[in-house]
């Protein structure tokens, strides 16, 4: 059975852009919802 993989959205990164965000995520020590505020806070502005 074939997977339709799309994305919601595209948020215009540059590779490098999007390995920063996915690296700092990974490295994040603190509140979970700070994390989720700010990930929020960059789709909002790039919607």
């Amino acid at each position: 059975m074939e997977t339709n993989q799309r994305k919601l959205f595209d948020l215009n990164l540059t590779e490098e852009q999007e390995q920063i965000i996915l690296k700092n995520i990974k490295e994040f020590r603190g509140v979970g919802t700070t994390l989720e505020s700010a990930l929020g806070a960059l789709i909002m502005g790039q919607y």
